[in-house]
């Protein structure tokens, strides 16, 4: 959809995370969802579980980011909008380097896979 020449069916998900931020040691992710240039939904709270690395918490924090964004686009398809890639915005360069290759290095990270 666009009205006066802007985009607003792109959904663009901000996600970053404040690692063992809390007394038990969790770390603390927040997210802001977007669609176009208009605010959505955003929420923080403390993860699940802890982390062993900001990396990791990161991690954890887009995980449970992208899925309201893939709900998003799933009620857009639904209504007839077309459907474009959602934009993620990260900015932990290790996190960004693991999502970017579609694989974690298996010897440094393959405990995130078994804890979740």
């Amino acid at each position: 959809m666009r009205l006066d020449g802007r985009d607003y069916d792109t959904v663009t998900v901000y996600v970053d995370a404040s690692y063992g931020t809390h007394a038990n040691r969790k770390s603390h992710p927040g997210t802001v969802l977007k669609l176009g240039r208009a605010f959505i939904f955003g929420y923080s709270m403390k993860q699940r579980i802890n982390t062993k690395s900001s990396c990791e918490a990161e991690l954890v924090g887009v995980s449970d980011g992208v899925n309201p964004a893939i709900e998003i686009m799933n009620f857009m398809i639904n209504q007839g909008h077309e459907a474009k890639p959602v934009t993620l915005m990260q900015d932990n360069k290790s996190t960004i380097k693991m999502i970017e290759s579609g694989k974690s290095n298996l010897e440094r990270s393959r405990h995130i896979d078994i804890r979740f």
